[in-house]
Formats: structure tokens, sequence, C-alpha cells
């Protein structure tokens, strides 16, 4: 489903009548086919490498929303794995327990936590709980 940002209308008599794309229309396919290709050509990536190179495509021929809003339906039908050395939520948990743990250890504000070192040093904690590097 498109997002507010990624729909085009005009308002005709008090009804909000919607602006289609012409499945038929070349141009339109044209970029349906190049999405799908770097979709394709992404696949087993990183998705933030794939959002960036559907933000940088760019068509003049077609109205401006028609690309984010084609990218976005297809986006919408992809399936996206986590490529991660732990669990997401298990990372994030041991991150925020040796935080609040350095924290209630040396809360003095202007002190060294929330310095680069105290958030090394309980991104390190984290690793190690977890028996990562």
């Amino acid at each position: 489903m498109l997002t507010a940002e990624l729909l085009d209308y005009r308002r005709q008599r008090g009804r909000v009548v919607p602006r289609l794309l012409d499945p038929a229309a070349a141009a339109v396919r044209e970029v349906a086919q190049a999405l799908l290709a770097l979709l394709e050509a992404h696949v087993g990536g990183p998705r933030g490498e794939l959002e960036e190179a559907l933000r940088a495509v760019q068509v003049p021929a077609l109205p401006s929303k028609a690309v984010p809003g084609l990218a976005r339906l297809l986006l919408e039908r992809c399936t996206f794995e986590v490529a991660a050395a732990a669990e997401p939520a298990a990372l994030r948990r041991a991150v925020f327990d040796a935080g609040a743990a350095a924290w209630r250890a040396d809360p003095a504000p202007g002190g060294p936590a929330g310095s680069a070192a105290w958030r090394a040093e309980v991104l390190g904690r984290a690793a190690a709980a977890l028996g990562l590097s």
C-alpha cells in the first residue's frame, strides 16, 4: 500500500480522484522492468544498499511520485532476512542491560557515562555476554 506522500491525486467536486499510471505505457513498463532488474541484482545483499539504489532511480518522463511508488510496492513484496551473528532482539537486550548496569555504576552527568569510551565498554560487555567479539 502506498503511503500518503506517495499518493498522486487531484480533488474534483469535493472528491479525491487518484491519478493512476497506465500499465500499458512504454515508459511505465520500462521503469518497472528496470526496478525489477535492480531488485534481482541486489538479492543476497544488504537492504540499505537496495533502498539507496532505488532512491537513485529517476525518470523525468514519469510523474515524480511514480518511481518511488512503484519501488515501494515492489519492496512490500520482497522477503528480507537478518544475517547477524546473534538474534537482533537478544543483541539489543544485552546492550541495554549492559548500558543500564554501567549507568548505575557511574550515573554522574558530564562524567565518563555516555562518552565514546563508555559506549565502547558497554558494547564490549554486551558482546562478551553473547560470546561475540
